[in-house]
């Protein structure tokens, strides 16, 4: 199989490791930059006459790509997407943020729709094997009972480019989609890593969805350290440290299990294990092996939901943390963002 890589900074090099460890050759690189193709020259042994400064310099061989990676900012997602999509890439794995506005999103799927397009969203969470174990303690019949609510606290991670993760795991853990949003964005904007041209956000966010379960992240500017998960249930609570590595699981002795949940501290068991740590080159094999496939990976449909709780937070923060329902967004569709 063949593929075409766009962009090839961080994301864009990992996705090219990837790439050439899973057997795929590589037909073409697209960069502007001279030092990031020599990087990718010298690190994966790619012909240099295969790593290009321009759109155009890939036009005649992209038709010939099995799949076609975007890892290039967020402004140029749509572009190439539709691009790819129109030269009859059949799969397609866009990095995150999806786009800069909801209007974008909506045209990379309808354009990947109309050609038969496989278009995945590098949400990896479900790939990640703490996350998917997380997700596997909730129901009725586990320890923990039916998912209540999740609660992320960690550093200044920034809403498009981390957030927007826990809004897909979200998403994926419950089983329902988000149906409002508040946020309380912080005064002060951080520089942001990628240059001057983009701009994230800081703060407070809370989401439901329509059964009353609900995701709550604090990535607050004058927070420097940490990624923590709190899962609650019915029975009980489980406790992740992403970053130290560990998880603590509590819930209530099965004798219990039917009392009122304002017994709140009744006998309970207690668990204590690790965390198995974030491998990103195993789960970006695994999310392209599984949009080769045609398996489970976080769809273009998934992109766009995430896209409209972004939006929906910014409608929010204007309107002082107002609860703003996700399908009050299409009035924003155009509004375009300073994501990365």
């Amino acid at each position: 199989m063949r593929a075409v890589v766009f962009g090839l900074g961080r994301m864009g090099l990992r996705h090219v490791e990837v790439l050439k460890s899973s057997g795929l050759e590589i037909l073409a690189a697209v960069d502007p930059s001279p030092d990031a193709r020599k990087a990718a020259a010298e690190r994966f042994d790619i012909e240099s006459d295969r790593l290009v400064p321009d759109v155009e310099s890939v036009r005649s061989v992209l038709g010939g790509a099995d799949v076609a990676i975007v890892s290039t900012t967020a402004p140029s997602h749509a572009e190439l997407t539709v691009l790819a999509s129109e030269a009859g890439v059949p799969n397609i794995l866009c990095e995150k943020p999806m786009a800069t506005s909801i209007a974008e999103a909506q045209e990379m799927l309808s354009v990947c729709r109309r050609n038969g397009t496989r278009l995945a969203i590098n949400h990896q969470m479900r790939f990640l094997p703490h996350y998917s174990w997380a997700k596997d303690c909730f129901d009725a019949d586990t320890k923990l009972g039916d998912l209540s609510g999740i609660t992320v606290t960690a550093g200044n991670f920034g809403l498009a480019m981390n957030a927007s993760h826990y809004f897909e795991l979200f998403r994926y853990t419950a089983g329902e989609s988000v149906s409002s949003v508040q946020a309380w964005f912080d005064d002060t904007v951080l520089p942001n890593p990628r240059g001057p041209d983009f701009a994230d956000r800081s703060g407070c966010i809370r989401a439901t969805t329509e059964s009353g379960k609900r995701l709550y992240i604090d990535f607050s500017a004058d927070q420097g350290l940490g990624l923590r998960l709190t899962y609650a249930g019915r029975f009980g609570q489980l406790f992740m440290d992403e970053l130290a590595g560990c998880y603590d699981l509590t819930y209530r002795k099965d004798e219990f299990r039917d009392r009122p949940t304002t017994l709140y501290a009744l006998p309970s068991e207690h668990e204590q294990g690790a965390v198995e740590p974030t491998d990103a080159l195993a789960s970006s094999r695994e999310m392209l092996n599984a949009l080769l496939s045609g398996g489970d990976y976080p769809t273009g449909e998934d992109g766009l939901a995430v896209m409209r709780c972004l939006v929906a937070c910014h409608l929010s923060a204007d309107a002082g943390g107002a609860v703003i329902p996700v399908t009050q967004t299409a009035g924003a569709a155009d509004r375009v963002f300073p994501w990365a």
